[in-house]
């Protein structure tokens, strides 16, 4: 992928259509379940308003995706945050603001959705991407996965670096 082709990526919901081309992205991810059961959860993620499923298209192929949820919202405080699952981009894709894209749209979702925060945890080799994004993980709960939190009244989806 070329930086003139990283401007022709487009980022939008996945639909049914996407996901004999997304199963592969899942597995480069890791730790999947059988493709019977990882199919029927494909379709509620596609269809149940509280996730969000968006794939990164680049030349006609899937370049990435990511997959969010919106937890319910607080019993006594009434907030929300919104959890980002996965982020995953294909190696020939990488660094050239596919990631960046959609991780724009999850936070865009979030925000849209009135959600408080947003959160994920991050591999090592994830972290370099998102210290370019400006964000430094918290290493205390799992020090192999840094956890992420950014509170969404102080970011709006215009503000991902």
């Amino acid at each position: 992928m070329t930086d003139q082709a990283s401007s022709a990526v487009i980022v939008r919901p996945a639909c049914e259509e996407d996901w004999d081309r997304l199963w592969p992205l899942l597995v480069d991810m890791g730790q999947v379940d059988a493709s019977s059961n990882a199919v029927r959860r494909f379709g509620r993620a596609i269809r149940y308003d509280a996730e969000f499923l968006p794939v990164a298209v680049s030349e006609g192929e899937l370049a990435g995706y990511a997959w969010a949820h919106q937890g319910p919202v607080h019993l006594r405080a009434g907030r929300s945050s919104v959890r980002l699952n996965d982020l995953f981009v294909t190696p020939a894709c990488r660094r050239h603001g596919v990631g960046r894209l959609l991780f724009a749209a999850v936070l865009r979702w979030a925000t849209e959705r009135g959600a408080d925060w947003l959160e994920w945890q991050a591999s090592a080799a994830a972290l370099p991407f998102y210290a370019r994004l400006g964000y430094r993980g918290q290493p205390e709960r799992d020090p192999e996965h840094p956890f992420f939190e950014v509170t969404l009244g102080r970011a709006s989806p215009g503000d991902c670096p």
